[in-house]
């Protein structure tokens, strides 16, 4: 069978050719930010930050539209209300 995959290392090399300006890897890092790959959670800020980088190199124009569409998912979440904790109360 095929083996998990080790998004530790995905997310390493990654990081190194994002820092390089490589926008595929700034696509890849910043959807695995947006999907929480090899994070406990998604990391909307990160993810947004990446895809921006990737966007603006103009390296992936047939990833334009999708791009676009991941960063008005991820501001549409970072712009929603926290909800608030639900109110615990005593019963007596």
């Amino acid at each position: 069978g095929l083996a998990a995959p080790n998004y530790q290392s995905a997310r390493e090399w990654f990081t190194k050719a994002a820092r390089l300006d490589y926008a595929p890897s700034q696509f890849n890092l910043g959807r695995m930010d947006l999907n929480g790959q090899g994070l406990t959670a998604p990391d909307y800020q990160s993810a947004r930050e990446w895809l921006n980088k990737a966007l603006k190199s103009n390296q992936l124009p047939a990833l334009k539209e999708t791009i676009e569409k991941d960063i008005n998912f991820i501001n549409q979440q970072l712009q929603a209300p926290k909800r608030a904790a639900p109110k615990r109360g005593c019963f007596r």
